[in-house]
């Protein structure tokens, strides 16, 4: 009975599919973000000892086409970070970041234009176990706000699952032995 039943149904949806028109070749994608970022000065540690020190310090700047309301800046941290020390962080704008495991980001407040930058410095101690070449990114995740959404707050925001893109560059930090 269960062929039967996949036969039927498979039958089905070759019709529903051969019913459906093909989309038009001059139909606009919603698959774009609003404001694209790149991330510039680039800066970070190569090489670190175990229980030594690693800098991330970067700058993300809105290449457009429209200003940017609604984008988180951060990234995440090594395998190897100690989470159990300090980690120190510096930023434009007075943005306040936020530690997460080993992610890490830092939401704005303000409308980043065209053209203008934002930038986040990061220190943080690796384990005194790592070893390897310890991998991070560093970037800005977008988002996609639907029109009448610009006054709610961003819980409510959060819950109705808005798409967003991740723009980020790996970062990668070789651990060499004490000597």
């Amino acid at each position: 009975m269960r062929t039967v039943t996949r036969a039927i149904a498979g039958v089905a949806l070759l019709a529903a599919a051969a019913l459906v028109a093909p989309a038009s070749a001059s139909a606009t994608t919603a698959d774009d973000p609003w404001s694209l970022f790149k991330i510039t000065k680039l800066s970070y540690t190569k090489k670190a000892k175990p229980g030594g020190y690693v800098t991330y310090t970067f700058e993300v700047t809105n290449k457009g086409p429209h200003a940017a309301d609604y984008f988180d800046v951060g990234g995440v941290l090594p395998p190897h970070v100690d989470l159990k020390k300090k980690i120190s962080y510096g930023s434009g704008d007075e943005l306040k970041c936020y530690i997460d495991g080993r992610n890490f980001f830092c939401p704005n407040d303000f409308i980043l234009e065209v053209g203008d930058s934002t930038w986040v410095s990061l220190r943080f101690q690796l384990k005194k176990t790592a070893k390897g070449t310890q991998t991070g990114k560093v970037g800005a995740w977008v988002y996609d706000i639907p029109a009448g959404a610009e006054n709610l707050d961003r819980a409510r925001l959060r819950e109705q699952n808005l798409k967003g893109w991740e723009m980020m560059r790996t970062v990668k930090t070789a651990v060499v032995k004490k000597k």
